[in-house]
């Protein structure tokens, strides 16, 4: 099966302009963009967040994006691709988020979700204690922190924001 970095470069390659959800960085402009013929480099590559290692064994991270509600809170979507072989059954993860100011913590959520070989799943989690009608608001936040983990294993890090960045990202 082909990887989405395979995509883009056969996309860019042949002229299409390809538009994906949540690479723009949340900026949107209406001016036609340049295309490329020339093929993207492994340097180029490397540099891509999407489909990054998530240092789960059987996970990569696809995406993550914030949206942030008056009284719902942060929801962070964090989007998981089993790599596991087609046929290899369904693996289960776990995604937390935890929200920081400086070392306190503003509160946590995590899920765990089944996820069949070779497809993806959203995570979709609300920390309700980071809204305007709570204790703390998106401006307390300093660090936003993404763990995962599979069954029977220990928590790793899929990612870490600052407060900074995370409020820059999020989708009005």
């Amino acid at each position: 099966m082909p990887t989405r970095r395979t995509l883009l470069v056969a996309a860019a390659s042949t002229g299409t302009i390809t538009a994906l959800a949540g690479c723009s960085g949340g900026e949107s402009s209406s001016e036609p963009q340049e295309e490329s013929s020339e093929p993207i480099s492994e340097e180029q590559e490397e540099g891509e967040e999407e489909s990054e290692p998530s240092g789960l064994s059987n996970f990569s991270v696809e995406d993550i994006n914030f949206t942030y509600g008056f009284s719902e809170g942060l929801n962070t979507t964090v989007v998981l691709r089993n790599q596991t072989e087609d046929g290899s059954g369904i693996n289960t993860a776990n995604v937390s988020v935890e929200a920081f100011n400086e070392d306190t913590s503003l509160g946590e959520v995590n899920k765990w979700q089944d996820i069949q070989a070779e497809l993806t799943r959203e995570f979709d989690l609300t920390i309700e204690s980071l809204s305007e009608l709570s204790d703390s608001t998106l401006e307390d936040l300093t660090e936003l922190r993404i763990r995962g983990k599979e069954e029977d294993r220990e928590y790793v890090e899929l990612n870490t924001f600052s407060g900074e960045t995370v409020r820059s990202r999020i989708e009005e």
